[in-house]
């Protein structure tokens, strides 16, 4: 007689989503690294400081991961703390230059006023080349302002400013590139802490 078959096995593997706050300073990359992780444009990107005025939402679906990005605008005011507050973390994305890493300080006050939600800082516009330099920043910064780095980190890259002329996105562009593997790369360490957030909430409920 066969065994029963378990009907766990053909179950579809369980959906993990999570909410995703982008904070940073004008011109910080917040609304280009929405448009590179959703894979579509949904934010208004460009050189003038403060064009994002309300909070944009992009989702993006990866396998069984699913992320909705909130974009906030430069200035710090009450939206974004209230995006802060309600998201399961913050990205913050930020360049290594001294004068991007001090805008980290008020953002570290309007954490405290959200209440101290999990939050990431991203690298971004690192050097190709920068190597072990971009580790070392990580390093400076968590120490500095006592958050958590991302271990992955966004390049100045080429595919990065062609992809959006063409319509594209760098992984459309490039599939196989530095590009696409960056942007994989971050939305699978997002999706894995917004599902060790979520789990962690589960079990203080239980």
């Amino acid at each position: 007689m066969a065994g029963a078959e378990d009907p766990a096995a053909d179950a579809p593997p369980q959906t993990r989503s999570g909410f995703v706050a982008l904070l940073g300073a004008p011109n910080a990359g917040k609304s280009t690294l929405v448009n590179q992780l959703v894979g579509t444009k949904v934010s208004i990107v460009t050189h003038k400081v403060q064009t994002t005025r309300a909070l944009v939402r992009g989702i993006a679906t990866h396998g069984a991961a699913q992320i909705v990005f909130i974009d906030t605008p430069g200035k710090m005011d009450s939206a974004s703390t209230e995006a802060a507050k309600h998201a399961n973390m913050v990205l913050i994305p930020t360049q290594a230059q001294i004068f991007a890493i001090d805008t980290l300080e008020p953002l570290k006050r309007l954490l405290d006023m959200a209440g101290n939600p999990p939050a990431f800082v991203v690298l971004n516009l690192v050097h190709p080349n920068a190597g072990g330099r971009a580790a070392d920043d990580a390093a400076a910064i968590a120490e500095r302002f006592n958050v958590a780095v991302a271990p992955i980190h966004m390049s100045r890259l080429k595919a990065y400013e062609d992809a959006p002329a063409l319509g594209q996105t760098p992984q459309e562009l490039e599939p196989q590139g530095r590009a696409a593997q960056e942007v994989a790369g971050l939305f699978t360490f997002l999706s894995e802490q917004a599902s060790m957030i979520a789990g962690n909430h589960e079990r203080m409920k239980a």
